[in-house]
């Protein structure tokens, strides 16, 4: 574990995952925090002590406190309303702060889709990456520029999630919206259609808890890329999914049977919808991460149980005025 000293410095802190993680963070004894804060919202995260840097990744002179001698650096941000050259250039203002301060180590959160077009089969950390979409090489090149920068200053790791969900997400949110909101027969055919495709989502809390292992981590994980998925739950496909949705969000069964759909028409679909590289049948592998020690806390039976409380508890969707 990481001792008292080093102070962690989480980048991209107000998203989804950043609030989970300064919570979890906030948890540990001694634990000193600071976040460089773009935006407004981080003071509603409960329990947290944080020293707050405003600043902005696109300018470079903000970034002068940010980072002192010894510290863990967590980089969340991804600037999706910028162009590639922008989040190059934020990376790069970001390793500059990092190598001026005296940062101990960079942990940085890419994504598992950096593999890119690589069909049916299982992925892992020695799959060739083809990207294929320009976020998919936006990502990856992040990786290459952090990775390349850093080097003889302090180690970097990342880590690749499949697709994150949980309280406050978007991943499984237009399904839960789809079952409450949604035309019946509309959902039946995409229950059809989907049927046991793979969802490759993985639990926020194992997420966290991935980046919190890498940044408590030694040499071990230096210039290393580690998927984190739950792709080898069983539940994780749609047919199943939808099913414990509309269980537990009380949406009625459908009246007639799922008649499953070839696989290769959903493939089709999915390329003449511009989406070439989301092969149906693909799955994740997390056995390199596993293999250091890390295990993860939340079973993906646990993270719907989370994600489906919530989203009752929210009322999104208008729960419960419609059946699907």
């Amino acid at each position: 574990m990481i001792s008292a000293k080093p102070k962690i410095v989480v980048v991209g802190a107000a998203g989804f995952i950043g609030r989970r993680l300064l919570t979890a963070l906030a948890s540990r004894p001694g634990q000193r925090l600071r976040a460089l804060v773009h935006r407004q919202g981080l003071a509603s995260v409960p329990g947290l002590d944080l020293e707050a840097v405003a600043g902005d990744l696109l300018v470079p002179a903000t970034l002068e406190k940010l980072v002192e001698p010894g510290s863990l650096v967590i980089n969340l941000s991804y600037l999706a309303a910028h162009t590639r050259a922008e989040n190059l250039a934020a990376m790069e203002n970001l390793v500059d702060a990092c190598i001026r301060g005296g940062a101990g180590r960079l942990v940085h959160c890419s994504t598992a889709v950096v593999a890119g077009k690589t069909g049916p089969g299982l992925v892992d950390e020695q799959t060739p990456c083809r990207p294929v979409s320009e976020y998919e090489k936006t990502k990856l090149v992040i990786e290459e520029v952090l990775l390349r920068r850093a080097r003889g200053y302090f180690p970097v790791a990342i880590l690749r999630p499949t697709a994150v969900f949980g309280p406050g997400g978007r991943n499984l949110l237009k399904l839960a919206d789809g079952l409450c909101l949604g035309k019946g027969l509309g959902n039946y055919l995409k229950a059809c259609l989907f049927n046991r495709r793979r969802m490759n989502l993985v639990c926020l809390d194992n997420v966290v808890a991935a980046l919190i292992f890498l940044a408590d981590s030694g040499p071990e994980t230096a210039g290393q890329a580690f998927i984190i998925a739950d792709d080898d739950s069983p539940l994780n496909n749609y047919r199943d999914l939808e099913a414990i949705l509309r269980k537990k969000l009380a949406v009625a069964p459908y009246p007639l049977p799922i008649i499953p759909l070839p696989a290769g028409i959903l493939r089709t679909l999915l390329n003449l919808a511009g989406r070439p590289t989301a092969d149906p049948e693909v799955s994740y592998s997390c056995a390199k991460i596993a293999a250091l020690g890390f295990e993860r806390p939340c079973a993906l039976a646990e993270g719907i149980e989370q994600f489906t409380g919530w989203y009752r508890q929210e009322g999104l969707g208008r729960y419960g005025e419609t059946a699907g």
